[in-house]
Formats: C-alpha cells, sequence, structure tokens
C-alpha cells in the first residue's frame, strides 16, 4: 500500500464508535469538565486590563502558570483552540527574580502583585504569589469586581524522579450589572456573585521524557463554591507511562479516574465518577508520521453508566521537506462539563444551571502547516465536529439577567489561518483567525457563539529599555434571544474589535514602569448579551525586582 492510500485510509477510515449504556438520563444536575475547542481571547466584560506586560520570573522549576483563570468573552467552545497550532510560539524574556508590582488606574483600580520563590538549586524549588485586581466604580453602574489569587508552589528533584505540587485559592467577586435600572433598583449585596475556589496539584515524574520507560503520576483536587450556597468537589488521579521501542517508534498508555460531586442546600449531593484509557502507537511508515490510539470512557452516576469508545488517530507527513506539512486526525470524547468550569466561562451565569456531559462523538481535520520563508511560519486548518448536549448560554427572564444554559447537538465547521514571524527577540508578530459555521438540531442559533474571531498579538523593542506590545482581538456576530421581554425577539449581537497597547520602561536593573492602555476605541460593546464592557482605560504602575 502506498503512503497516500495509507494516509487516506487512516485520516477517514478509522471512524467506528462504539457504546453500550445503562438506564441514563443526561438531563441529571450533575457536572463534567468540557474540552472546549472556541477559545476567546477578548478581556472580559469584569477585566479593566490585559495582563501587565511584566515578564514572568526566570524560573525554570515548577513550570506552573501563575495567571487568575481569564474571565474573557468566554463563549464556550465547540471544538480545539483556534490558535495556529503550526506557529512557533512568542517566547517570555526574563526579568530579575523575585519582583512586587503596584499600579493603579481610572475606574478606582488597584493593582498589585508579589511573587517571590527560591534561587535556583538542583534540588528544589519553592515560591509564593499573591495578586490583586478590582475596579470600584465608573459606567456601566454596578459592573465592580474583584479578582483576588494566593498560592504556593514547590519541587523537590531526587535521582529517580522530579515531585511538584501547588496549592491555590481564588477569590472573584462580579455583579450582575445587566438588568434595566429605569425598571429596577438593586444593592450590591442582591446582585454579588462570588467565587471560592481552593484547588491543588501535585505530579510525580519518572523520566517521562528521558527515559525508554518513563512514567508520570498525577493528583489534582478542588473544592468551588458560590454565593449561592452550592459547591462542587472534585477529586482526579491520573497516570501516563511511554515505552520507546526504537527510532520514531513508542506505546503511550494514559489513564484517569475523576469523582465530582456538588453539593447543594435546596437538592440531595450527586456523585459521579469517571474512568479513561487512552492506549496509543506511534510510528513512521516511509516519511509518514503517525499515532493510533483510542479513548475508552466510562461514566457512572446515581441513574446509570455509559461505555464509549473513540478512535484517536493523528497522522502528519512532509509534502514538502521542511516546507509543507500535512497534517490530520479523527477522535471524540466524553466531555466532562462542570459548575465551576461554565462560571469560569461566564461568570454571569446563574448559579442553579443543569449540568450535562457533552459527548464530541466525532471530529475530524486537517491541513498544512510549515514555512513559507525563512522566519515566516503558516498554518490552514479545516474542522468538522459533532457536540451531542453543547452547553450554550441563553439569557434568564429574571430581572437581573443572568444566564441560564441550555443543550443542543450542534455541528461546527471551522476554517483557521495563521502566520507568525520573528525578526529576532527585538520583534514578534502573530496572527490568527477562525471561521465558524454552527448548526444546532433543536435551538434556533448557536446562542453566543461567534461567527468569527481573530486576534493579532505584535511584540517590539522601541529603544534599549523600551519594550511595548499591541494587541488587537475581534468577534464576529453572534446571536442571543431576549427572554426578559414579552416577544422574546432574537437579537444579534454587533462584531467588536478590541485595541489594547501596553509599554514597559526599564528604568534601573530592579526597578521598571509600565502603562497599560486598553480598548482605544472607547466602545461600550457587548461580549455577553446585556453587559457592555468598560470603556477606555488605563492601568500604570512600577515594578520593583527583590
Amino acid at each position: 500500500m502506498g503512503k497516500r492510500a495509507l494516509f487516506l485510509l487512516l485520516t477517514f477510515g478509522f471512524t467506528t464508535q462504539v457504546y453500550v449504556f445503562g438506564q441514563t438520563d443526561t438531563s441529571t444536575t450533575m457536572s463534567i469538565d468540557i474540552k472546549s475547542d472556541y477559545e476567546p481571547k477578548v478581556s472580559a466584560a469584569n477585566k479593566i486590563i490585559t495582563k501587565p506586560d511584566i515578564q514572568p520570573i526566570k524560573s525554570e522549576k515548577p513550570s506552573f502558570t501563575y495567571d487568575l483563570p481569564n474571565f474573557a468573552y468566554s463563549v464556550l467552545p465547540t471544538y480545539r483552540a483556534a490558535k495556529a497550532i503550526g506557529i512557533k510560539s512568542e517566547r517570555d524574556e526574563p526579568l530579575f527574580g523575585n519582583y512586587f508590582k503596584l499600579g493603579g488606574g481610572n475606574y478606582l483600580t488597584p493593582y498589585a502583585e508579589l511573587r517571590i520563590h527560591s534561587v535556583r538549586n538542583k534540588k528544589y524549588n519553592y515560591g509564593f504569589y499573591g495578586k490583586h485586581l478590582s475596579a470600584n466604580a465608573g459606567n456601566p453602574e454596578n459592573a465592580d469586581f474583584s479578582d483576588n489569587h494566593l498560592g504556593v508552589v514547590g519541587s523537590k528533584m531526587g535521582n529517580k524522579g522530579e515531585l511538584t505540587g501547588k496549592l491555590d485559592y481564588e477569590r472573584h467577586v462580579v455583579h450582575f450589572y445587566g438588568y434595566d435600572p429605569d425598571s429596577f433598583t438593586f444593592e450590591k449585596r442582591q446582585i454579588n456573585q462570588i467565587f471560592n475556589d481552593f484547588n491543588g496539584q501535585v505530579l510525580y515524574n519518572r523520566g517521562y521524557d528521558e527515559k525508554r520507560i518513563g512514567t508520570q503520576l498525577g493528583f489534582n483536587f478542588y473544592t468551588f463554591g458560590t454565593h449561592g450556597n452550592r459547591r462542587e468537589n472534585d477529586f482526579e488521579g491520573s497516570f501516563r507511562s511511554k515505552f520507546k521501542l526504537g527510532q520514531r517508534r513508542e506505546i503511550d498508555v494514559d489513564g484517569k479516574v475523576d469523582y465530582t460531586n456538588i453539593i447543594d442546600n435546596a437538592s440531595p449531593a450527586y456523585a459521579r465518577t469517571f474512568v479513561r484509557i487512552l492506549p496509543s502507537y506511534s510510528f513512521r511508515y516511509k516519511k509518514v508520521d503517525l499515532r493510533i490510539g483510542a479513548n475508552a470512557v466510562v461514566a457512572v452516576d446515581s441513574v446509570g453508566g455509559t461505555f464509549r469508545l473513540f478512535p484517536d488517530v493523528d497522522i502528519e507527513h512532509f509534502l514538502v521537506p521542511r516546507k509543507v506539512r500535512a497534517f490530520a486526525g479523527l477522535n471524540g470524547d466524553v466531555k466532562k462539563n462542570s459548575l465551576r468550569q461554565l462560571s469560569y466561562v461566564n461568570p454571569f451565569v446563574s448559579n442553579d444551571i443543569e449540568i450535562r456531559n457533552t459527548i464530541n462523538s466525532f471530529n475530524i481535520f486537517g491541513g498544512l502547516k510549515g514555512v513559507l520563508i525563512k522566519k515566516i511560519d503558516y498554518l490552514l486548518k479545516v474542522r468538522y465536529s459533532i457536540d451531542n448536549d453543547l452547553p450554550l448560554f441563553l439569557t434568564d427572564s429574571i430581572a437581573t439577567r443572568s444566564f441560564g444554559v441550555v443543550y443542543d447537538d450542534v455541528q461546527t465547521v471551522a476554517f483557521t489561518t495563521g502566520l507568525g514571524y520573528r525578526l529576532d527577540e527585538r520583534f514578534f508578530i502573530q496572527f490568527n483567525t477562525t471561521l465558524y459555521n454552527y448548526k444546532a438540531n433543536v435551538q434556533e442559533q448557536a446562542w453566543q457563539l461567534p461567527a468569527i474571531d481573530a486576534d493579532l498579538n505584535m511584540r517590539f523593542t522601541v529603544a534599549k529599555k523600551l519594550n511595548m506590545r499591541v494587541q488587537l482581538y475581534a468577534i464576529g456576530e453572534r446571536f442571543q434571544r431576549d427572554m426578559f421581554t414579552e416577544t422574546k425577539p432574537v437579537e444579534t449581537l454587533s462584531p467588536f474589535l478590541d485595541v489594547n497597547v501596553m509599554a514597559d520602561y526599564r528604568y534601573k536593573k530592579n526597578i521598571s514602569f509600565f502603562l497599560n492602555v486598553n480598548n482605544i476605541s472607547n466602545s461600550r460593546y457587548q461580549k455577553w448579551y446585556a453587559y457592555p464592557s468598560f470603556g477606555l482605560n488605563l492601568l500604570a504602575g512600577i515594578t520593583f525586582s527583590l
């Protein structure tokens, strides 16, 4: 069989999905973690700034991400991330070590961040971080918010492996400010939306990438509570194993056991368990790189259980050596939606939303990536997916204008393009855009999902001590039904462009100043229906390297 025939056969032929189920009620009020595709990149309705352009600490381990969950324009994705996977990501520039940042801006916006970590050591590493950002005045009325984050991280390296861990506490406060102020008046306590999130991770790595036989063992947990006295607890154990059989041949066996429960004062507790096994075999056949695997998922709750088996196949081949690389894949999954995840996607969602599983029964993609000319990378990608019980945010009929969740079967076609160019460390630019077409089975529209999203990121050095970054985000039109009015019309949310400019001036080796100018056009666009964004906002401050 020729390599082209093998490429096509493995890409399009391995489509079998096996499932066996007992009595299962997918309308239960339980949660599961959705692996979303569309990951919007626009700063949140309640978030005054994009992240200040202060480079991260120069610390190699542990390699955790410290950023707060992004209350971004987060429409729930219907397929995997729209970023250009073929484009080299921008590298972070080093800072001088521990630091303290202090700043402020219009809308009475205090900002503070502290990060302290140990000096580099071959045997251990530890650190502490804290962050606060809030807005306390301005237009829209009652759009005040507060983000708070505290955490510790640590790692211990030994002869046989490395142990890393972290503990986090996050507290986020927003308000349901989408109501009509001419018709209703609320006190702040009546429209509070408060999230308390305590979570942790532990990972033991025994030569997973370095040894011929490598393993990883992990444990994650969180307890997430809302202002409405609803609490979600999650405990997950995982393992990864890799067996290198020779040049370009390896076997991977990964697995997870995930237990989740929701405790609600108004209803009985509900528990659910997920078990998944993901074996795969990777090899090269006549210059074609292949990974053939499966995703076996068992989901059990008090109503019943399901077993589903999905293909998990990836293929890559250079059509033109070092220039044009074709890729394709086929997979599926049972996605675990959760109260925590949906609340972070849309902070204005009601606390008593119904939670269901989403079954990504079919997901196929393909495209080209590579290098156009020296230093210019590109990506062309098309994806088609079918999601059963995809959660969509729909406005509620109550006066506070919170959002409910409806579930529908949605087919999605997406086309992604990307370009990236790096001159050197002094100049980098990357552009990504994705066009979407949705077909919902029951709902009139795929509520709040955009027809297009695009982003442009550019970083450059103006002078020896002055670095700048420009970020542009664009979101196409979306649809929403106004459930608060008698006729319940379908409203169209207009497209918008968000332009942000950030500057960092290194005054001395251990002192720098930053300035962020966000939403330069001063547009009051709506990311979520009835929730206009802040207009032009500024944040300025100073960074002390400790």
